[in-house]
């Protein structure tokens, strides 16, 4: 844990510093991955390198869908997978299937990340904290706020 917590205080330091676009909100990032796939090992360390470098405001989660031989590793990723109809690995999802990114592309992961970050979006905000207990337990709180009139 004591590693996730500084990366996100080092990003947030990071982020103070940037001179980045202005997001309408915060583009959030699904992945499609399996761990016998050569490109997917590159663009975690792609997408991750852009997340730490806080030049995008972006939240993402890897959806490790295969083991190492190829069997089904997780079956909540294996059912997100069929529901986004992903047909190749590292697939990205962003905000919900607004746009996908197939494959290992960093080029345009910018790209994408700007014009998704600066749409409209309806007014709703959700926090989510997620505390270790231990004994392989979490502890998940989401928040979620509507801001509009209806």
């Amino acid at each position: 844990m004591g590693t996730i917590s500084s990366e996100k205080t080092l990003r947030n330091d990071i982020k103070e510093t940037h001179n980045r676009a202005n997001y309408t909100h915060t583009v959030f990032v699904e992945i499609g991955t399996s761990q016998n796939c050569n490109p997917c090992h590159y663009w975690s360390e792609n997408i991750h390198n852009g997340y730490i470098s806080g030049e995008y405001d972006f939240e993402y989660v890897e959806m490790i869908v295969f083991d190492h031989d190829g069997n089904v590793l997780n079956e909540v990723a294996s059912n997100w997978e069929k529901i986004y109809e992903i047909g190749a690995y590292p697939t990205s999802i962003l905000d919900g299937n607004f746009k996908k990114i197939v494959g290992n592309q960093p080029n345009e992961l910018s790209y994408k990340l700007e014009e998704y970050g600066n749409r409209a979006v309806s007014g709703i905000s959700a926090e989510i904290s997620v505390m270790w207990l231990g004994d392989a337990k979490i502890y998940v709180n989401i928040n979620i706020e509507n801001n509009e009139n209806t």
